[in-house]
């Protein structure tokens, strides 16, 4: 009888004392079921709302089994800092997203991920050793060290491995989209006083400061690189971009420029022909290089070595494009 009487007690609390004119859900108060359940002190509601605002059932519509807060939730904590704060035990895991396949965590908040004073995120290992952090204020992320100084700092190794555009296998500084690759050339970017294109060879340009242009004299002596079109690395002031977009220029007046590696070149038959090995400087016909003969002339003119030879186009053009190794000397 004590019993009935506490739940009709706890019953008619709940329902004047908080206000409640009219029973819109199910409410169900249980002491104790007898076996085989054994659950004690069970509270269940379809809907419920903490707070001392009217819950409007008609705008919930996220289903029939709502909880609605106001203020803040702790857990594991008597004064939530935010609208929920978990503190778990020493040892224990805070917060788990966990996917509906069994044992396929997606998200975990645990001991191992602390927050910077609030305006930032750290990652830490099974140890509690900082492996990551994210400062939200400078908008730095550091990887294996605890105070970032710049945008990403590494603190370790880096590595990058490329693969075919359809994943299919990995391939060292190759990018395929269709039959265009990335360059095997480490380029910069340079201003030119007029247009140039792919493959043209360039000079520095007397009449103007921090400018290139066209070579268009035989051996000149200011001779830089070639323009390229797709680069491996390309610099820009202090900015790197590894592996840029193919086909990223063809034609302008800021284009890669070609100081290392491998590119493709526009030559002429100018000083005969070019055979694999030849040393190449600039020839009369701008933009072109030629092989190089004079070696006094040579000295401080090469561009680089052919590693294709050509001896002229196929209907008996006296130009053409090869592939050459800029070693500029």
């Amino acid at each position: 009888m004590k019993k009935i009487s506490k739940i009709v007690t706890l019953f008619f609390f709940l329902v004047l004392g908080l206000g409640i004119s009219s029973i819109a859900e199910e409410i169900t108060l249980t002491t104790y079921y007898p076996a085989p359940y054994g659950a004690y002190e069970e509270l269940r509601a379809k809907r419920m709302a903490v707070g001392t605002n009217y819950l409007d059932a008609s705008t919930v519509t996220v289903g029939d089994d709502n909880l609605i807060v106001e203020g803040s939730v702790g857990i594991g904590i008597a004064s939530p800092g935010g609208k929920l704060t978990v503190v778990p035990d020493a040892n224990g895991r805070g917060v788990e997203v966990i996917s509906p396949s069994a044992g396929n965590t997606h998200f975990p908040w645990t001991n191992n991920w602390n927050y910077i004073s609030g305006n930032g995120v750290i990652f830490r290992n099974s140890s509690m050793a900082e492996k990551m952090r994210f400062d939200a204020t400078s908008g730095s992320l550091g990887i294996g060290i605890a105070n970032p100084t710049a945008t990403l700092h590494v603190n370790g190794n880096i590595k990058a491995v490329l693969n075919d555009i359809d994943g299919a296998s990995p391939a060292n500084m190759r990018y395929n989209s269709g039959t265009d690759e990335i360059g095997y050339d480490v380029a910069e970017l340079f201003d030119t006083s007029r247009e140039v294109e792919v493959g043209d060879v360039l000079v520095i340009d007397e009449t103007e400061d921090l400018k290139l242009r066209k070579s268009h004299t035989p051996y000149e002596k200011g001779i830089i690189g070639i323009v390229s079109g797709s680069p491996a690395i390309l610099f820009e002031g202090s900015q790197l971009e590894i592996a840029p977009p193919v086909g990223g220029f063809t034609k302008g007046t800021k284009p890669p420029v070609a100081l290392a590696g491998r590119i493709p070149c526009k030559v002429s038959l100018e000083n005969g022909t070019i055979e694999r090995g030849d040393l190449l400087t600039s020839s009369s016909t701008p933009g072109h290089a030629m092989k190089a003969t004079d070696r006094d002339k040579s000295f401080g003119a090469v561009l680089g070595k052919a590693l294709e030879p050509f001896n002229g186009g196929p209907e008996g053009e006296k130009t053409g494009k090869i592939i050459v190794l800029v070693t500029l000397q």
